[in-house]
């Protein structure tokens, strides 16, 4: 038993859970787990104390002992997780169990004078389609809570098989990215930036690649995350900064280098010393870099946020907003952050030729970044009509696969040498497309 709770503890419930196994494997019975812990419980503890949290998972225990009512077993598997175990239970029944479970959190609980609103996620597996053994079964309900704490907690989610493809993908993406920073895998892929006016390439984007050895291209959009949770962002970033200011101390001295910065290393303190080394160590001018932040970073902690970017600013270089317009508070951060650039995301362009209510935001957008002093850049321009558009409503810069995909280091110095313009990168990608379909 639980010293704490009173109800049993992990290794009397695995012990119940194996016996429960032997003898419905006999009889090809069903067995339900439902596995459950509290939102935000850290946060109780945290904010009210650990005692007060003690109090509230004894309450918690019988809360649980009685949504159940006996159609099963009660345990505490550690910290704020419990798992139920029901014999019998079929699907529908352990989805019957999980309602009457949230339904009792919907009450506040009252503990000590302190009165807590309290929600839980809930995973659930069924033997024996969900689980060869107990431990698989385990295995699989800790699937489904974390699947449920993603969609937003305070719900119960079934274990589906594709989880576990997406758990094993996860897992092989993780280890692979530490062995890919153990032997230098990552490369970076470079995409200009051009200005409408002159036709002449202003940037570049630096764009991370790494090939899994059996997954494949790895996009940046599920790599990025990834790397944050696990904690090795910071020294990927450092390492994109380095490779990229590398690259960019070989370019001409009038076209700059956009690299893209993770709202968890904007959050470290080190950065602007971090930015300035690998400046020095290339010898890259500041006013060539510009870092490209999203929203999400000006959603934390508004006055530290402000205070970075008035640190980087002073280093000389240059600040850019990106995937603006996906967010809701866009408006605000103009006015309240100094950005050199902002670049209005692809989703807007994909559409901007069909909706009339996509080009009224756009052109409010231009307008405000002209009024405040601010460039514009359309990005995931894929279409004449796109450019044309861009164009026409006076966009400042444009950036697509249209003009130009990403493309190696080497290529981008060779490229850059060559100094090209809109017009023959339009003229290229047009037979490039005419041998395709050909």
């Amino acid at each position: 038993m639980s010293t704490l709770t009173g109800v049993e503890n992990r290794m009397a419930m695995q012990l119940r859970l194996r016996e429960i196994f032997e003898k419905n494997q006999r009889a090809n019975d069903a067995v339900a787990v439902l596995w459950m812990d509290l939102d935000r419980f850290k946060e109780i503890n945290d904010s009210i104390g650990h005692m007060i949290g003690d109090q509230l998972l004894c309450v918690v225990a019988e809360t649980l002992s009685e949504a159940l009512d006996r159609r099963g077993y009660v345990s505490r598997f550690g910290g704020d997780e419990f798992i139920l175990v029901c014999p019998g239970a079929n699907r529908a029944g352990a989805q019957a169990i999980a309602a009457d479970v949230l339904g009792y959190f919907r009450q506040n609980f009252e503990i000590a004078g302190h009165t807590l609103s309290v929600t839980a996620s809930l995973g659930i597996a069924i033997a024996p389609q969900d689980g060869r053994d107990a431990d698989e079964l385990l295995q699989h309900a800790d699937m489904a809570l974390y699947q449920a704490k993603g969609n937003g907690r305070n719900r119960a989610v079934s274990f589906t098989w594709s989880m576990k493809e997406r758990f094993n993908r996860l897992h092989d993406i993780e280890t692979g990215i530490r062995t890919a920073l153990r032997d230098r895998e990552m490369s970076l892929h470079f995409q200009p930036i051009f200005d409408l006016a002159s036709g002449k390439v202003a940037s570049c984007e630096a764009l991370l690649r790494w090939t899994h050895p059996l997954l494949g291209s790895i996009a940046p959009r599920e790599l990025i995350p990834i790397a944050e949770n696990i904690g090795l962002i910071n020294e990927i970033s450092e390492w994109v900064l380095a490779e990229a200011c590398a690259a960019a101390a070989e370019w001409p001295e009038d076209v700059r280098l956009s690299v893209n910065i993770s709202p968890a290393v904007f959050q470290s303190a080190d950065l602007p010393r971090i930015v300035i080394s690998h400046l020095m160590a290339t010898g890259l001018p500041a006013r060539r870099l510009e870092l490209e932040v999203t929203e999400s970073v000006l959603l934390v902690d508004e006055p530290r946020t402000n205070a970075m970017l008035l640190d980087l600013r002073k280093i000389g270089l240059r600040l850019a907003l990106d995937d603006f317009g996906t967010g809701y508070s866009s408006l605000s951060y103009l006015s309240a952050f100094a950005f050199d650039t902002i670049k209005v995301d692809e989703s807007f362009m994909r559409i901007v030729n069909t909706s009339p209510e996509t080009q009224a935001v756009i052109r409010a957008i231009i307008f405000l970044a002209a009024e405040l002093g601010m460039d514009t850049v359309a990005e995931g321009i894929e279409s004449d009509g796109q450019l044309s558009y861009a164009s026409d409503t006076g966009f400042n810069y444009a950036q697509g696969f249209l003009l130009c995909p990403p493309v190696p280091r080497a290529e981008i110095t060779r490229m850059l040498s060559e100094s090209f313009d809109i017009g023959t990168q339009r003229s290229l990608r047009s037979r490039q497309l005419l041998r395709k379909r050909a």
